[in-house]
């Protein structure tokens, strides 16, 4: 089970904290989710999070969905596929936080397959 944390135990620019609150605080807003429904527009946001090991990527990730009352839904590209991760994403109900570890697989991923077909 992954811990929600308190987003004042998060240490980042209070600025920068502020913003993202703010935003993700709109994006949930009912008029926002008309707004999208109105345009027949996917509802859906994303926030790239970047750096080393133990920066707290994950924790405020916990933070945010603690604070919004998100549910949260941990995905390791290590282990699962670009098939696998379309279906969960059309299953997924609204309202939730997927946190996606160690991205740069995807990456080398690709390199290693580009190498192979050659």
């Amino acid at each position: 089970m992954f811990k929600l944390r308190c987003i004042s135990t998060v240490i980042l620019d209070e600025s920068r904290k502020r913003e993202l609150l703010d935003d993700i605080e709109d994006f949930l807003d009912p008029v926002t989710q008309q707004w999208y429904s109105d345009r027949d527009t996917p509802y859906r946001r994303g926030y790239l999070l970047y750096g080393p090991p133990g920066t707290g990527k994950s924790s405020l990730s916990s933070a945010i969905a603690g604070r919004f009352g998100l549910n949260i839904y941990i995905l390791n590209f290590s282990i699962i596929s670009e098939v696998i991760l379309k279906r969960l994403f059309d299953r997924l109900l609204s309202h939730y936080i997927i946190l996606l570890e160690d991205i740069n697989v995807v990456y080398l991923n690709r390199d290693t397959e580009t190498e192979d077909s050659r």
